[in-house]
């Protein structure tokens, strides 16, 4: 029926306008936000939902995922790379803090050409996981194209560390 997601949309947008603000009108967002950008192709009605989401609650996983599929669906790198670096600031779980900060500084190297600030994500990573490999994979080739030889030894030594379990 062509009509079925606006009826859809509407009958959700009726309960997140009932429910009080929290836990159950946050996920109601998140859900409306995720299906106005991936079933209805709808981005311009997606991001209000999805900034409501994350206002109500900022830290947890579900508006911050959807808001993350928001900005990479729509190209949108710098909200992205601010969006990871906020996620892995506030979060409990150093590995997916990492993660954030992988993610964050592919962002800066690829898409925003800001190499001095993916370098200087890589190494918080690498500082925190010596054995890293993604972090310490960029930092390789990052050193080598600029010819940063003594810090190229450097984390080669840290990986060589890492991997074999010597202090």
């Amino acid at each position: 029926r062509p009509g079925l997601w606006e009826d859809l949309m509407r009958t959700l947008a009726e309960f997140a306008a009932r429910a009080q603000e929290g836990p159950e009108e946050m996920h109601l967002l998140v859900r409306m936000g995720r299906w106005y950008g991936e079933k209805i192709g709808k981005n311009d009605a997606a991001l209000p939902c999805l900034q409501r989401a994350l206002r109500i609650d900022p830290t947890s996983d579900a508006p911050v995922d959807a808001m993350a599929s928001y900005y990479r669906r729509t190209n949108m790198h710098a909200e992205l790379a601010a969006l990871l670096m906020r996620r892995a600031e506030s979060s409990t779980n150093p590995a997916r803090s990492r993660e954030s900060l992988v993610e964050a500084a592919q962002m800066y190297e690829e898409r925003l050409n800001e190499s001095g600030r993916a370098q200087e994500l890589y190494a918080r990573v690498v500082k925190d996981d010596p054995g890293h490999p993604q972090a310490v994979t960029a930092l390789e080739r990052m050193y080598e194209k600029a010819g940063r030889w003594s810090d190229l030894v450097k984390i080669l030594e840290r990986r060589a560390e890492a991997t074999s379990g010597k202090e």
